[in-house]
C-alpha cells in the first residue's frame, strides 16, 4: 500500500465538480494521505505527473474523465510506476474496461489494496491513448460541439445538434492505409477508427474491450458506406448480429501492431481519447504493450480453483 497519494483532478469534468472534500475523504477512509492538484487550462500536466511520480511512496492518481485519465497515463507511460484512477467523467470507458467499481469510496479502496496491472497503450505519431484513436467523422462532430458549448449551448443539446449536423453533411475522407501484408489501400471512408485493443460489436457489450494487453491495435473503416448503410451496421450490432457486421461489404477491420494513415493533408484533426490534436500526416500508429501500470481490482479466484491447483 502507497503512503500518500498525489490526485491530479480535472474540476472542470461534471463528475468531478465540487467533489474535492469527498476525494480526500475517501482516501482517509482507505488509510493514505491525499493532496489533490487541480488541472488548469495550460498547465504543464506532463511535468507536473512526472515531478509526483518520482516522489517515494506517493502514487499519481488522474481524477476525471478518459481524457483526463489519458493525459495523465501518457505522462506515466513507461515508467513502471502505477498510477490509480477515479472516473469521475460522463462515460469512464477505461475504468469499466479495467473492472473498477463505481463508487468513489470503491475505486479508492481498489488503489491503497488493489494490484498493479500491466496494460497496453496506443501511440499515433508520439502521442499515446488508452482508449481509442479515430479520424473523420468524430473529429469533425466534437469540434462543432466545442464551437456550440463556446456560445452557451447545453452539453447534451450540443452533442445531439453537432451529431445531426455530422450525420446530413455525410462525407468521406480519402484515406491511404498500410497494413502489413497489404500495402498502401485506397479507401473512401466517413472514418477510420483505431481501437487499443478489441472492441465488441453487439449488443449491450458494443462499445467494451475484454482485453487491455493482448497487445494489438484494431483497425475500423466503413469504405464506401452510405447513411443507409451506417445504420444499419449499427442497427446489426445492436441486435447481436454480429456476423451481419463482420460480412457488410461496407465493414473493413484488421488487427495488426502497426500501420499507418495518409490523408494527403500537411495537418489533420485527430482524436485521442474524445480530446482533438492536430497532427502531421502520415499518420503512424502502434501498439505499446504493457507501458502503462495502473491499479485494478485483485481478481477473486473460487475456492474450486484454489483447492486445484494447491
Amino acid at each position: 500500500m502507497p503512503a500518500r497519494v498525489r490526485v491530479f483532478m480535472n474540476e472542470r469534468s461534471g463528475g468531478c465538480a465540487g467533489r474535492r472534500g469527498e476525494v480526500e475523504a475517501a482516501f482517509r477512509e482507505s488509510g493514505l494521505r491525499c493532496e489533490v492538484t487541480s488541472l488548469r487550462p495550460r498547465m504543464d500536466v506532463a511535468k507536473l505527473v512526472r515531478e509526483a511520480a518520482r516522489r517515494p511512496e506517493t502514487l499519481v492518481v488522474a481524477a476525471g474523465g478518459d481524457g483526463t485519465i489519458s493525459a495523465v497515463a501518457s505522462a506515466m507511460a513507461g515508467s513502471g510506476a502505477p498510477m490509480g484512477v477515479l472516473a469521475m467523467g460522463t462515460l469512464n470507458h477505461f475504468a469499466k474496461d479495467l473492472g473498477l467499481p463505481a463508487a468513489l469510496m470503491d475505486e479508492a479502496k481498489v488503489i491503497a489494496e488493489g494490484e498493479a496491472r500491466s496494460v497496453d497503450l496506443g501511440e499515433v505519431n508520439g502521442r499515446f491513448f488508452v482508449n481509442n484513436s479515430s479520424v473523420g467523422f468524430y473529429p469533425g462532430m466534437v469540434l462543432h460541439r466545442e464551437r456550440l458549448k463556446k456560445v452557451g449551448w447545453n452539453k447534451w443539446l450540443s452533442l445531439l445538434v453537432a451529431s445531426a449536423r455530422a450525420f446530413v453533411r455525410f462525407k468521406h475522407i480519402s484515406v491511404c492505409v498500410s497494413v502489413p501484408g497489404e500495402e498502401r489501400m485506397m479507401r473512401m471512408t466517413p472514418f477510420v477508427f483505431v481501437g487499443n485493443n478489441e472492441y465488441c460489436m453487439e449488443g449491450s457489450e458494443a462499445g467494451t474491450r475484454k482485453k487491455l494487453d493482448a497487445g494489438k491495435l484494431y483497425l475500423y473503416m466503413a469504405p464506401g458506406a452510405t447513411r443507409r448503410s451506417l445504420l444499419r451496421l449499427t442497427f446489426a450490432a445492436l441486435m447481436r448480429r454480429v456476423h451481419e457486421v463482420q460480412q457488410d461489404p461496407h465493414f473493413e477491420s484488421y488487427c495488426v501492431e502497426e500501420f499507418t494513415v495518409d490523408l494527403r493533408r500537411r495537418v489533420s484533426h485527430v482524436s485521442l481519447d474524445g480530446e482533438i490534436v492536430r497532427l502531421k500526416g502520415p499518420l503512424q500508429y502502434r501498439i505499446r504493450p504493457g507501458a502503462l501500470k495502473v491499479m485494478a481490482p485483485v481478481p477473486v479466484v473460487s475456492p474450486v480453483v484454489e483447492e486445484l491447483s494447491a
